[in-house]
């Protein structure tokens, strides 16, 4: 990337606009030390925009998750190739979905709970890193309202861990 797109997207991550991939992938690659340095950046500024490159690396993660790049097909499939690809696969992607979140028909609280427990350590982890700049941003009573969220979803993954029989 040219030095003029790697100072667009500085900006763009200073005004907290969205970055294209390009973008996020030349910001991974500088530290704070270079944004001062290089950049004539104050500490505020590069913290700033080390901050927006996180926020965006978890919404192109998340983006991806919710909305994979569609594989292009070459080809149509009939109905009759349809089934052929879903009987040479030798399941039943239904039951299979099924089998995911419930057992027997009935829902997995035990499942669940490891889920909401794995979502739970996430947020823990998101407030570790925010905690200490809500509050210096005189934001505390965000900082209180992530940390009651935080520990609802602990509770929530404990009340199904006991549904579980945990």
């Amino acid at each position: 990337m040219a030095k003029a797109d790697l100072e667009l997207a500085i900006v763009k991550a200073q005004s907290q606009s969205p970055l294209t991939s390009n973008e996020m992938l030349e910001l991974l690659e500088i530290d704070a030390g270079t944004l001062l340095k290089e950049w004539d950046l104050d500490l505020y500024q590069a913290e700033g925009v080390l901050m927006w490159r996180k926020h965006e690396a978890q919404r192109w993660t998340h983006q991806l998750t919710s909305f994979p790049v569609p594989l292009e097909e070459t080809r149509q499939l009939s109905l009759k190739g349809l089934n052929r690809v879903i009987n040479e696969y030798g399941g039943n992607p239904a039951a299979d979905g099924m089998r995911a979140g419930r057992h027997e028909g009935q829902v997995d609280a035990g499942w669940l709970a490891e889920q909401i427990n794995s979502a739970a350590q996430s947020l823990e982890q998101l407030y570790m890193d925010a905690e200490g700049a809500l509050e210096l941003n005189d934001n505390a009573s965000l900082a209180r309202d992530f940390e009651k969220l935080m520990n609802d979803a602990y509770q929530l993954a404990g009340a199904f861990d006991g549904l579980a029989g945990n």
